[in-house]
C-alpha cells in the first residue's frame, strides 16, 4: 500500500455520508456557466485590449510567432496522462455514493499518476523547444529568443498541471462557481502585467514569464478555494492496483488528448509552417470573434457537464438526451445569430480593433464561421463522451480525422492560404461529427421519435440564414465603428429572433424556457 497523509474531516464520521444535501442540478449548471462566462469576459476583455498593442508593439511576424508558440507549447501535453480529467470524472458519477475516503483515496491516486508523467513531458518539451525556431520560420538572429521563450511557457504548463488537481475535484464536486470572480481578477491582473512588459520592452520573454505569474497565482487560488469548500479533500490511502487503474483510465485519455491537439491545435502550427508566421497573424486575428462566440458557449455548456457526469452514473439517459438536446438546440441558435453577425461585420470589427491588412477576405470569413460552428457541436458531443470515461471509439474516430487533416492541410494551405486551412479542417472532421453522434446515441441508449422534416429543420434555417448574409456581405466592405455599435446588435437579434422561430422544434423552445425559468438568479446553490 501507498501511505499518503490523511486529512480528517467531519464529514467522515458515521451517519453523515448518507445525509448528502440534494444537488439543484439546473442551478448548479447555472452557476457554473455563469462562473466561466465571468472568467471568460475576462479573457476576451483583456485580448480585445492588449492583442492591439502586441500587434504593433511585436510587429505582425513576432506576433504570429507568439501564436504560433503559444500552441506548439500544447504538444508537450501529448505525453500528458490527462489524470486530473480522469479524477474529475470519477468523483463527478461518484460523489453520492461513495465514502470520504474512498474519494481522498481517488485524489492520491491521481496526483501520483501526474507524478510519473511529468518527466516526459519535460522531455518532450525540451525536443519541441530545441525545433520551435524551425517551425515558427523566424530569422535566426530569433532562434535563441524562441526557445527561450517556449522552454518558459512549457514551465508554465508544468506548474499548472500539478495545481490543476485541486480544479479537478472543484469541478467534479460541482462547484465550480465557489471559484467566481477570483480566477477573472487574476486574467485582467494578468494583462496589466502583459501591458506593462510589453511597452518596457520586454518582448516575448517577459510575456512568457507574465504567464508563469498568472499560471502560480490561479494554481494557490484553487488550492485556498478546494481547502474552503470540500470538506473530505485531502489525501488519503492509495494501492499500487489503484494507481494502475487510474493509468489505464488515464491512457485513453492520455491517448484523447494527443488525437484531440492535433486535430484542434494544430491549424497556427501548420499555417506557420507552410506559409509563414504572417499569415497566421491575419488567422488569428481573424478567428478572434467567432472564438470569443463559441468560447462564450462552451463556458455554458461546461458548467452543465458535471452533472450530466452524474446522469450516467445513477443511468438515468431519458434525462441525459433531454439536456443534450436542448444543448444542441442552444448552440444551433446563438451560433446561427452570432455567426450573421460575424458574417457581416468581422471586416469592420477587425480594422476598427487593429488597423487595415487583416482581414483575408469574405471567403473565408464565411468558411471560418462553418468550421467553427461544426467544432462547436463536436465539442459539445465530446464533452458528454468524455463524462462516460469510456473513450475507446472517440480516440479512434479523432486519429483518422487527424491523419486526413494534415494530409488535407499539406495540399490545400500551399495553394489556398488560410482558406485551404479551414476547408481541410471541415472535411477531416465530418467524419468525427457523425461517428461521435453513433456513439452518443449507443451510449445514451435513448432516442426521441422524429419526423425527418423536424430533423432537417436547424441545418435548412442555418444554411439560409448564413448564405443570405453572405450575399448581403459582398455589398459593403466596412463600416464605421459607430455603425457597428448599432447594426451588430440588430442583426444577431433578427437573426436570433428567426431561428429561434423557425429553427427550433416547439419541444425545444419549451424546454429552454422551463430550464431559464427555473433558475434562480442571486441563489448562490
Amino acid at each position: 500500500m501507498i501511505d499518503v497523509a490523511v486529512t480528517k474531516t467531519k464529514a467522515e464520521e458515521p451517519g453523515e455520508q448518507s445525509l448528502k444535501p440534494k444537488e439543484n442540478l439546473k442551478q448548479r449548471a447555472y452557476l457554473n456557466g455563469l462562473t466561466s462566462i465571468i472568467d471568460f469576459a475576462a479573457v476576451q476583455i483583456t485580448g480585445l485590449l492588449v492583442s492591439p498593442i502586441l500587434v504593433h508593439t511585436l510587429g505582425g511576424v513576432m506576433y504570429g510567432a507568439w501564436k504560433v508558440i503559444g500552441q506548439l507549447t500544447g504538444y508537450a501535453t501529448l505525453a500528458d496522462s490527462r489524470a486530473t480529467q480522469v479524477l474529475k470524472w470519477t468523483i463527478a458519477k461518484k460523489k453520492d455514493i461513495a465514502g470520504d475516503e474512498e474519494l481522498r483515496s481517488d485524489v492520491t491516486s491521481a496526483f501520483f499518476v501526474t507524478l510519473f508523467i511529468l518527466p516526459l513531458i519535460l522531455i518532450g518539451g525540451s525536443v519541441i523547444s530545441w525545433y520551435a525556431p524551425y517551425i515558427t520560420r523566424v530569422d535566426l538572429q530569433y532562434y535563441s529568443l524562441i526557445r527561450i521563450t517556449c522552454a518558459l511557457l512549457l514551465f508554465s504548463m508544468v506548474i499548472a498541471k500539478v495545481f490543476d488537481l485541486f480544479e479537478a475535484v472543484l469541478r467534479g464536486m460541482n462547484l465550480g462557481f465557489k471559484r467566481m470572480g477570483m480566477r477573472s481578477g487574476i486574467i485582467l491582473g494578468g494583462g496589466a502585467l502583459k501591458v506593462f512588459v510589453i511597452t518596457q520592452h520586454y518582448g516575448l520573454i517577459g510575456l512568457a514569464i507574465v504567464q508563469i505569474i498568472i499560471t502560480l497565482v490561479t494554481g494557490l487560488t484553487f488550492y485556498w478555494i478546494v481547502k474552503k469548500t470540500v470538506g473530505w479533500f485531502g489525501f488519503g490511502k492509495t494501492s499500487l492496483k489503484k494507481v494502475l487503474y487510474f493509468c489505464k483510465l488515464s491512457g485513453w485519455n492520455m491517448a484523447n488528448t494527443i488525437t484531440d491537439t492535433i486535430l484542434t491545435s494544430s491549424d497556427k502550427v501548420l499555417l506557420g509552417f507552410i506559409a509563414g508566421p504572417m499569415l497566421v497573424s491575419s488567422y488569428a486575428l481573424g478567428t478572434f470573434l467567432p472564438l470569443a462566440i463559441q468560447g462564450l458557449l462552451f463556458r455554458v455548456i461546461v458548467g452543465a457537464i458535471p452533472g450530466i457526469g452524474k446522469l450516467f452514473g445513477l443511468q438515468e439517459y431519458s434525462k441525459i438526451y433531454r439536456v443534450w438536446d436542448c444543448m444542441n438546440g442552444l448552440i444551433f441558435l446563438l451560433t446561427m445569430a452570432t455567426g450573421v453577425t460575424v458574417i457581416l461585420f468581422n471586416n469592420s470589427f477587425l480594422k476598427a480593433w487593429v488597423g487595415d491588412g487583416f482581414f483575408a477576405d469574405h471567403l473565408v470569413n464565411v468558411l471560418l464561421v462553418v468550421m467553427i460552428f461544426q467544432d462547436t457541436l463536436i465539442r459539445h458531443d465530446g464533452f458528454i463522451i468524455n463524462a462516460t470515461l469510456d473513450l475507446k471509439r472517440k480516440v479512434y474516430l479523432c486519429f483518422v480525422s487527424s491523419i486526413i487533416f494534415i494530409a488535407f492541410g499539406f495540399i490545400l494551405i500551399e495553394r489556398l492560404g488560410i482558406a485551404g486551412l479551414c476547408i481541410s479542417l471541415i472535411c477531416s472532421k465530418f467524419l468525427l461529427f457523425v461517428g461521435q453522434r453513433r456513439v452518443l446515441k449507443n451510449k445514451m441508449q435513448y432516442a426521441r421519435a422524429m419526423a425527418p422534416l423536424n430533423r432537417m429543420r436547424p441545418l435548412a434555417a442555418s444554411i439560409f440564414l448564413l448564405s443570405c448574409a453572405s450575399y448581403i456581405s459582398t455589398f459593403f466592405e466596412t463600416v464605421s465603428f459607430i455603425k457597428m455599435l448599432v447594426l451588430a446588435p440588430l442583426s444577431f437579434m433578427l437573426s436570433f429572433v428567426f431561428f429561434y422561430l423557425v429553427g427550433l422544434r416547439k419541444e425545444q423552445r419549451v424546454e429552454l424556457l422551463a430550464i431559464i425559468s427555473s433558475i434562480k438568479l442571486f441563489k448562490s446553490n
